[in-house]
């Protein structure tokens, strides 16, 4: 018996001793029984060596352009105002424009050049994107749209147009090349701004409809995409992420030096954190080799969706079992270190942003033959299978291989979008572009018209069992209710997007048959008004109901009303100022 208890004390003590050496020095411990894996073969992740002369390469002279470039810190608001339809200060594009000119003759001159390649995408060992030493174009890129913009106010249509070109030429040369991932994103961002620019400019051109059938065709040459580029670059984020690693884990370089890490409990882990980064020089608790194969593994899921046609949509939700990570101490868990850069670093693919380019070049090409068709008939088609002479085939929208769909009544043409269901132009789930008539247009919703008075117009709902009487200087415009907006003639120019209607009125649907105060109720369950206790009852002309007002919106408010057994809706900037100029009937 005394054996026994002799054999049990020093199993205590032993056990003990483990517990405490594992407790006090885990890493050195469990590293005997968890070993990192023997290092994977990535060689499939490697890409052929390309080297140009610098005086063929378009990189260097961007670089160049980028040191030349002049970008005051407010000139992006300001900017932005010119494109949104605010008070466009026309003489900051005029500076921006003359201040620039060295930077758009550097510009021109990349543009002329065969190649573009990153030095960091030269060969597989030089790949780089996480060194600090990459710097992105940020505003830089908007000089050229200012360019466009300053160019379209001087009535300088052509040139303006034409700068557009450019834009889409060098964007298509960056992608096409061998860009970062950093240059990748910053050109579709600059084509896409571009694209927003170009609806300016084509509706406040007066060029000849030749001109405009000249440039929708030149689209042509911008469409595609190049989807190689975008398997070089998966690649090059799988090395870049391989080489970080090793420089981690050899302690060549800091984690909190590279990354900030916020915390739940609100601690942050930065760079003064050297208790931190020692785990990532662990082999328990870093384990190179087989975070690299988390990495090596997903870069080959996403080469193979940057190789997926736009019709598929978008690709199943991956989520690996290993971001199912830790909850306990991270200390006796191995490759911890190495799961948490993998939750903190594992990305998706880009091809959607492609695809999503693709849409909208579809779209602006078929905007210069739609306006082209208006500048010789008057008026804008009843749709793109009816102009075969400006359009010999309607534009394919990449994510179903369709025909775009092309809505007068809701002034839009637009692409079915990353869903693949046509969601009928909502700027959600759609990618819609709202061609912006230049002209004070009504566009009616089906089955409408309107009678023209003196100083009133009578609008003749027949569908939604209305008329209304507005004045005379307000613009129609279908909603996607088979309502109406109503604006007026500064929020109709053709620079002012998304410019909020003075007015929308709308048929409800009930198709329960509901009272107002029933409908209302049931919409206050399902949805809530945040002003729900602060509503008023009023009259609409003779028509009772109710005014709440918008979350979010203050001084907007909505009405609603009962006609016969019909239940209407308005909402109006005006609140009772145009409420009482109208006769709704």
């Amino acid at each position: 018996m005394g054996s026994v208890k002799k054999i049990l004390f020093f199993s205590i003590i032993f056990i003990a001793i483990v517990a405490a050496l594992i407790f006090f020095f885990p890493s050195q411990i469990l590293k005997i029984f968890f070993r990192d894996i023997k290092p994977i073969d990535d060689s499939d992740l490697t890409f052929e060596k390309m080297v140009v002369p610098q005086e063929q390469n378009a990189y260097y002279d961007l670089e160049d352009a980028v040191s030349k470039a002049y970008w005051p810190e407010e000139s992006h608001e300001k900017y932005q105002n010119c494109l949104d339809g605010g008070d466009c200060d026309e003489a900051f594009l005029k500076e921006i424009n003359d201040k620039n000119q060295e930077f758009f003759s550097i510009i021109n001159k990349a543009s002329e050049k065969p190649f573009f390649v990153y030095p960091g995408m030269e060969s597989s060992d030089k790949v780089n994107d996480y060194d600090a030493k990459v710097r992105t174009w940020g505003g830089v890129t908007y000089i050229p749209l200012a360019r466009v913009l300053y160019l379209s106010k001087q009535g300088r249509d052509k040139e303006s147009l034409d700068e557009v070109l450019k834009i889409f030429a060098l964007s298509k040369k960056i992608r096409e090349g061998r860009p970062s991932f950093i240059n990748w994103v910053e050109s579709i961002g600059l084509e896409a701004r571009a694209i927003s620019a170009a609806k300016i400019a084509i509706n406040n051109s007066k060029i000849s409809s030749e001109d405009l059938l000249r440039y929708s065709q030149e689209i042509e040459e911008f469409k595609g995409g190049n989807r190689q580029s975008l398997v070089l670059i998966e690649k090059a984020k799988y090395l870049s992420t391989a080489r970080f690693i090793d420089d981690l884990h050899s302690g060549k370089i800091t984690y909190s030096s590279i990354f900030t890490m916020y915390l739940e409990d609100g601690r942050v882990i930065n760079s003064s954190n050297t208790e931190f980064d020692k785990i990532f020089t662990s082999d328990f608790n870093f384990q190179s080799n087989r975070t690299k194969y988390f990495f090596a593994r997903d870069a080959r899921i996403f080469i193979e969706e940057e190789q997926r046609s736009c019709s598929l949509g978008v690709p199943p939700a991956y989520s690996p079992s290993e971001l199912e990570i830790f909850t306990y101490e991270p200390r006796f868990y191995p490759n911890s270190a190495g799961l948490m850069l993998y939750e903190n670093v594992v990305g998706g693919s880009l091809h959607l942003q492609e695809c999503d380019i693709q849409a909208k070049l579809a779209e602006l090409q078929a905007l210069f033959a739609l306006k082209a068709y208006e500048r010789e008939q008057g008026n804008m088609p009843s749709s793109l299978e009816s102009i075969p002479g400006y359009l010999p085939e309607v534009p394919k929208d990449p994510y179903n291989g369709k025909a775009l769909i092309y809505s007068l009544e809701k002034n839009i043409i637009y692409s079915v979008g990353r869903d693949l269901t046509d969601d009928g132009g909502d700027l959600e789930k759609d990618i819609a572009m709202d061609l912006h008539y230049d002209g004070l247009k009504d566009i009616l919703p089906a089955g409408s018209s309107i009678e023209k008075k003196d100083t009133k117009n009578i609008l003749k709902n027949g569908p939604q069992g209305y008329e209304l009487e507005y004045p005379k200087d307000l613009v129609v415009r279908a909603n996607e209710f088979g309502g109406i907006y109503l604006f007026n003639s500064d929020q109709i120019k053709p620079d002012c997007f998304n410019c909020p209607p003075l007015m929308s009125i709308t048929k409800l649907d009930n198709p329960g048959g509901l009272s107002l105060e029933k409908w209302l109720e049931k919409e206050n369950e399902e949805y809530g008004f945040l002003y729900w206790q602060e509503k008023k009852e009023v009259k609409v002309n003779d028509y009772a109901g109710y005014k709440i007002e918008v979350e979010g919106d203050p001084g907007i408010y909505d009405y609603y009303f009962v006609k016969g057994k019909e239940l209407y809706s308005i909402s109006t900037l005006k609140d009772d100022e145009l409420i009482k100029e109208l006769i709704f009937k």
